[in-house]
């Protein structure tokens, strides 16, 4: 069985361009245990209530299908509103706004800041739901914001498979991000190639999908520049091949000669048209 899944990559002006918010999966985690990575997770039913559904501003449930073609547009809307949720469990980021305001949440005043801890505690405890949250302090959440940046599918040989969408987010003002000491041990910016650099020395996990979002990251200059590609056209859907070889592992992507364009398995899959199709797969160290 795949799952619905999203990812919020936030980003945050910084020299000589932007750094990323990541998170470090807790080493007990029965997926991606130890990895770098951006806050995200499973859609959840409750992400689709339409008492939560008919809060997103920006776009409409049909916009938000056909941006990322998906059939449905209850489960559109339910992704971006899973990356939303899984941003204030994981990051403490809550990518939203009172009603007929144009500022975001408000989480570092004494005066709001025990009242959405509170709240992020119970989302984690599965003890609310975004849809109860946003009820009690009335409020939207601008997805029209948010760039749909990448699509990944879990290859075919992991036992746990997630159908990923990845977003750009710029990190709201009056918020400081920080980690929840649960599923992550740790948080902090970095630059997209910094954070590279350390995957390269071995200081730190990042899965495929990672490392090829802060690779693309890593090409643009600003904020707006990233938000600007992101915006031209549908991200592909990868769903990585695995190909065994003399000399390492390899992952095909959709688009490379070698990719299983005909197994059914890959019927979702969509040719990447830009950038490298392959990566090989080396043990740290």
């Amino acid at each position: 069985m795949i799952h619905d899944a999203s990812t919020v990559i936030v980003l945050r002006d910084a020299v000589p361009s932007f750094e990323v918010f990541m998170v470090r999966r807790h080493g007990k985690s029965s997926f991606m245990a130890n990895a770098w990575v951006y806050p995200g997770g499973r859609l959840d039913e409750a992400d689709t209530r339409p008492s939560v559904t008919e809060r997103i501003v920006g776009i409409t449930p049909a916009e938000a299908r056909e941006r990322l073609a998906v059939q449905s547009e209850t489960r559109a809307a339910g992704l971006y509103l899973a990356g939303i949720r899984e941003s204030f469990e994981e990051a403490g980021i809550l990518l939203a706004r009172r009603r007929g305001s144009e500022d975001w949440i408000d989480l570092v005043h004494e005066d709001h800041a025990p009242a959405f801890q509170a709240y992020r505690t119970q989302l984690q405890e599965y003890e609310t739901s975004l849809s109860d949250v946003a009820e009690a302090e009335d409020l939207v959440f601008p997805v029209g914001e948010l760039a749909f940046f990448a699509h990944w599918i879990t290859p075919t040989f992991e036992p746990k498979r997630f159908d990923t969408f990845f977003f750009l987010a710029r990190a709201p003002e009056r918020q400081e991000p920080l980690h929840d000491d649960r599923e992550t041990t740790a948080g902090g910016w970095i630059h997209p190639a910094a954070a590279l650099d350390a995957f390269r020395r071995s200081d730190a996990y990042l899965a495929p999908p990672t490392i090829r979002t802060l690779e693309r990251l890593s090409d643009f200059d600003s904020i707006p520049s990233a938000f600007a590609s992101a915006r031209r056209a549908v991200p592909p859907t990868i769903i990585p091949h695995l190909l065994m070889t003399d000399d390492a592992p390899i992952l095909l992507f959709p688009g490379d000669p070698e990719f299983p364009d005909d197994d059914p398995a890959y019927a979702l899959a969509t040719r990447v048209e830009d950038g490298p199709t392959r990566m090989k797969l080396v043990m740290p160290g």
